[in-house]
């Protein structure tokens, strides 16, 4: 059975796109076919052969125009825009240790970053009457951790709601807004599982692994919550389940053996069960 999400020639700008999940999302939009541009504070070391890079720090005005600019420029406009750009460097110690400049760095980063370059891509979409916007949500938009990112959860609250606003907006209009998290994760492995459709399946697939891949850092945010002053014992926990993690295949394959390849699989749900769970 052939499988063509008919994306060949279909232009895509992925922020963050050198490092992490962005790298991976510049990574399979390519092999799908697609003409994909990247951006990021700086080049990467080792550039993906076919793929344009434009380097623009996201969080400042000037920086998100001159990404936006170099798109119009180079295509004329845009089909799929995936904004993976976000993160928090702000300081432990819950709100006291939050100024002003901490506010506006993470309010710049993880909302305004999105909302200025859909602003200046997203009427090409329009005039094309097709387009597809991608923002890179949180758990944490419903489940914060006060001790160390407090506004980095509420800059991701805000992109959500936004991100509603805007799909209301423009979804008469042929433009799809799309936010993913842990929450989607639970339930589109349960419906990868459950729905027979082939191709369902790998839109489902793709959604999983574009809304998993930041997982090992809010778990690791919430060792650093449980355990103030003691990060010698977060990094050693962290290691020890990362070498842990090797064993995870072997163990999933050892249940598959004994009880059936489906019966493994329904295991993988209590990943994203157990981290909801876990930073509530």
């Amino acid at each position: 059975m052939s499988f063509d999400l008919q994306l060949t020639g279909r232009r895509a700008l992925v922020t963050g796109g050198t490092r992490g999940v962005g790298a991976a999302v510049v990574q399979g939009l390519h092999e799908a076919g697609m003409q994909v541009m990247a951006t990021a504070r700086s080049a990467p070391a080792h550039a993906t052969e076919g793929v344009r890079y434009v380097a623009g720090d996201l969080a400042t005005p000037e920086g998100a125009a001159e990404v936006a600019r170099s798109v119009l420029q180079q295509w004329g406009g845009i089909d799929v825009l995936v904004n993976v750009f976000g993160g928090s460097s702000a300081p432990g110690g819950g709100f006291a240790a939050l100024d002003d400049a901490q506010w506006s760095k993470e309010l710049n980063q993880n909302l305004m970053s999105a909302v200025r370059l859909d602003r200046a891509l997203l009427p090409a979409m329009l005039a094309q009457g097709s387009g597809v916007i991608v923002h890179v949500s949180s758990i944490q938009r419903v489940l914060p951790l006060p001790e160390s990112t407090i506004a980095y959860a509420a800059a991701k609250a805000a992109l959500s709601t936004y991100s509603k606003a805007l799909s209301k907006e423009v979804t008469p209009k042929g433009v799809r807004v799309l936010r993913v998290s842990a929450f989607i994760a639970l339930f589109a492995y349960a419906a990868l599982l459950l729905i027979p459709i082939v191709w369902l399946k790998y839109v489902l697939i793709a959604v999983i692994s574009l809304s998993t891949a930041g997982w090992y850092v809010v778990l690791r945010a919430k060792c650093y919550e449980v355990l103030p002053g003691q990060s010698g014992v977060v990094v050693a926990v962290t290691s020890l389940a990362n070498i842990s993690s090797l064993f995870v295949p072997l163990l999933l394959g050892g249940i598959a053996d004994a009880f059936g390849l489906q019966t493994a699989m329904w295991l993988l749900i209590i990943g994203p069960i157990a981290l909801i769970w876990g930073v509530r």
